[in-house]
């Protein structure tokens, strides 16, 4: 009887695999680096009746494992059913672009093996960059001189070879229906952009997320004509918030947009960028070439000097990563030192972090390098080359863990391992030997010996518990950006996890993305001729001495996603004994922390710290960090308690300059995992921030203002 039921399983089984196929569209030609991979799953059940399950996927490059991913519970009926899916960002694959897709589909009764897909990710040498282009036609050809307009690699110079092959943007050509209605649906763009007559028929939900995520840290452009209702309106004069104090935008009683003052509006939307394309230029799409190249430059929020190269030559300039003069310049100390010859290394020495007063740093040259070229060799060997434009390690990661470890969790001293150590070769050896020979009982050596070895070992776990903890600890950094009226524009959760024991942690999370985040150290922290100046040697000594420092992201179990990204979803993570690991949570709603009170005040106070101090002090006094960085006065007093290290709080704001950072000033939040989209500043223009860091229990809290132009 088991044999005829096993039999009839088998059968079922077989069947259903036989009437089910399922296969991954994406929506791009490739995944942009460190993003959420939007795709159509489309499933063909051709069976009688319904069929309920899930969606399981495994991310393979060759044996390696990238991710796994398993759907919400899915109802098929007879014939074919798309079902639009955000799948969770994956590490990079070393080699080859393609990731396999091994799928399965659970049912209560069986599991049913699917043919594999294909997904086209980028490696770690390579940038990929995506434009999300709205139309109601997708017909090919149509806006093809707009798009190349707007390609990154177009303003490229052409002497730059690397740049051709390791720089790529795709277009992903959609509908207005296809338009998220998540904000968090939209990191999966570099930039988007809408056509007249995709903007008149997106919906209020659509736009409403969209107007989120461009505040939050985006780029649109939006070509606005015709005839237009309230919500398209309430559209545009919310992204013109942060420049004008009133509404920017007007219709007629038809719905026609008011003519404005300029055609081409480019417009600071909190820490994003909108351009508003109006009048005839918006249906017929017809910019000159140096209109274009304004609006390009200034959606891929280029650095001052690459925009004004490009508005001036169409190219930006040679790559600065390429030159050993290209070191991160620290608004809050204002390096006022000369341009070192070839082959001399700038070396930054900072103070102790507990002599931070006025900010100032000592910039000093150094011996000059023996080898110029060995920085270049390193990169070359490992990240592409000199002129790779893929995201670059750096050495944050590595500073939040050893600011965020937990005080009582500490390495066991070395005189405590020697004392032990000692003790035990006493026991067995003289003791031993001498003590039982007294008494004429050296036969229960084998007594001795094994119940010795028990104790001492119990001991040293013991020991081992006093210093590491027995409990599960996390510890966290949540990076909140503030619009003007102090409400939160976006919050980014750097969340610690020590545990005590081998186990598996899951994670709930709503309207939010998470990734494990990439600790590994940059180049320039085992280089012996770079040293990265916003990173004290503390630092990497002590991350280097601790015991879990040699553990890679490739030895751990890549995260188990189930559910609907990113609406409401769990991560399960497979996490070793005192081995901590660091995660992120990105999310556009409200943070789960206070914001500051007394807002208003604060932003009358303006730029002088002091009177912001008092009007943060009103309730009660006011005891974190508090600082400024300014572009145009590098020498502005900033103010320290100490709560995070001025390292730290430079490097959350101002990129390193390295890879694409070294054109580009910003980049549109991707919520994967590594800290490229979270400055926000360039250095070359106007720009200002104001630093607020404030402490409860374990969790440091940074909010953050930005201030774009005078």
């Amino acid at each position: 009887m088991a044999l005829v039921v096993l039999l009839q399983l088998a059968s079922i089984a077989a069947a259903s695999a036989a009437n089910l196929t399922a296969d991954l569209v994406p929506l791009g030609t490739s995944a942009r680096n460190g993003a959420p991979i939007p795709v159509t799953a489309r499933l063909d059940w051709e069976g009688s009746g319904i069929l309920e399950g899930r969606l399981d996927m495994e991310f393979h490059e060759g044996n390696r494992v990238l991710g796994r991913y398993r759907s919400d519970e899915m109802a098929l009926a007879g014939g074919e059913q798309k079902f639009l899916m955000l799948l969770p960002p994956m590490p990079a694959p070393f080699s080859d672009s393609q990731v396999e897709v091994r799928m399965k589909f659970v049912t209560a009764a069986n599991v049913i093996d699917l043919e594999p897909s294909v997904l086209f990710v980028p490696t770690t040498g390579q940038r990929s960059l995506v434009i999300g282009w709205f139309e109601p036609s997708i017909e090919a050809g149509q806006p093809f001189k707009v798009l190349k307009n707007l390609l990154f690699e177009q303003y490229a110079p052409p002497s730059d070879n690397p740049y051709q092959k390791l720089l790529t943007t795709s277009i992903s050509r959609e509908t207005p229906e296809d338009l998220p209605a998540e904000p968090l649906a939209y990191t999966a763009f570099d930039v988007v952009v809408l056509t007249a007559d995709a903007f008149a028929q997106a919906h209020e939900r659509q736009l409403q997320a969209l107007a989120r995520w461009v505040r939050g840290g985006g780029s649109v452009c939006v070509f606005a004509a015709g005839s237009l209702q309230a919500c398209q309106i309430a559209f545009l004069n919310q992204l013109a918030a942060s420049t004008s104090d009133g509404p920017l935008f007007f219709s007629d009683a038809s719905g026609k947009l008011l003519p404005p003052q300029k055609d081409v509006l480019c417009l600071h939307s909190g820490i994003g960028r909108s351009v508003i394309i109006t009048g005839e230029t918006a249906t017929t799409l017809n910019l000159d070439a140096d209109e274009w190249r304004e609006v390009a430059a200034f959606l891929w929020k280029m650095r001052n000097s690459r925009a004004q190269a490009i508005a001036d030559t169409g190219h930006w300039a040679s790559p600065v990563n390429a030159d050993s003069t290209n070191l991160p310049v620290s608004l809050w100390a204002g390096l006022n030192t000369r341009v070192p010859r070839p082959g001399v290394i700038v070396r930054i020495q900072r103070p102790h972090p507990g002599q931070y007063t006025n900010a100032y740093t000592n910039a000093i040259r150094s011996r000059p390098a023996r080898r110029p070229s060995y920085y270049y060799n390193y990169q070359n060997m490992q990240y592409g080359g000199a002129y790779s434009l893929a995201p670059q390690p750096t050495g944050l990661g590595a500073e939040l863990l050893d600011r965020l470890m937990p005080k009582t969790v500490r390495l066991i001293p070395f005189p405590a391992l020697i004392t032990v150590l000692v003790l035990f070769l006493v026991v067995i050896g003289p003791a031993d030997y001498y003590g039982l020979g007294f008494f004429r009982r050296r036969r229960l050596t084998w007594v001795l010996f094994p119940v010795t070895s028990i104790a001492f070992t119990a001991a040293t776990v013991l020991m081992a518990n006093h210093y590491l903890g027995l409990r599960d600890q996390r510890c966290s950094l949540t990076v909140v950006d503030l619009d003007k009226n102090g409400s939160a524009l976006r919050w980014n959760r750097y969340e610690l996890v020590f545990t005590a024991r081998d186990k598996q942690v899951v994670t709930d999370l709503k309207d939010s993305l998470w990734a494990q985040l990439d600790t590994q150290m940059g180049p320039q922290y085992n280089n012996p001729y770079i040293r990265n100046p916003y990173i004290r040697p503390s630092y990497a000594n002590s991350y280097r001495s601790y015991p879990y420092a040699a553990v890679t992201e490739d030895d751990a179990d890549p995260p188990q996603y189930d559910g609907v990204l990113p609406v409401h979803f769990q991560t399960s993570e497979s996490l070793h004994q005192w081995q901590p690991k660091l995660n992120r949570i990105l999310s556009f709603e409200s943070p789960p922390v206070p914001l500051p009170a007394n807002w208003n005040a604060v932003e009358r106070a303006w730029p002088n710290l002091e009177d912001i101090r008092a009007a943060l002090s009103k309730d009660k006094p006011f005891n974190g960090d508090l600082c400024a960085f300014f572009s145009s006065d590098p020498m502005k007093t900033s103010i320290f308690n100490g709560i995070l290290d001025p390292s730290i709080i430079s490097e959350i704001c101002i990129n390193n300059a390295v890879g694409l950072q070294a054109l580009v000033s910003q980049i549109s939040p991707t919520g994967g995992s590594n800290f490229e989209d979270l400055p926000a500043v360039d250095p070359e223009a106007k720009d200002s921030v104001l630093v607020i860091v404030t402490k409860s229990g374990d969790n440091i809290v940074v909010y953050r203002r930005f201030f774009y132009g005078n």
